[in-house]
């Protein structure tokens, strides 16, 4: 079920492929015009909350507590981003089957 719901930020198909084109140029805007930078902030901030409560749920508390669940979030949201990224730029490197191996390994990863 996590997979599947953070598989729907990744180009895993044309549909979502074509999504992420337009959510990059869109991000890439608002860094150069003020007026669409608060919209991009709030739709950052609601991936950030997602991604938040799936680490909230995967992760074992290791005694650090808020610090490590923070670390931990942004290394998730570090590798949707790399991901996408990497799968619109280089898609017959980083296929749809390899995104989702990635990211498999990724949670798998944080559940251990």
């Amino acid at each position: 079920a996590v997979l599947t719901l953070l598989g729907e930020f990744l180009p895993l198909d044309e549909e979502r492929a074509v999504d992420a084109c337009v959510w990059m140029a869109f991000k890439n805007a608002a860094r150069i015009r003020p007026f669409l930078a608060a919209v991009a902030d709030r739709s950052h901030r609601e991936v950030a909350a997602v991604v938040g409560q799936v680490i909230t749920a995967l992760v074992t508390d290791d005694g650090d507590g808020q610090q490590s669940l923070a670390v931990e979030a942004e290394r998730l949201l570090a590798t949707l981003d790399g991901l996408c990224m990497h799968a619109l730029l280089q898609p017959a490197w980083m296929t749809a089957q390899m995104c989702h191996d990635v990211l498999d390994r990724h949670l798998r990863s944080l559940a251990a």
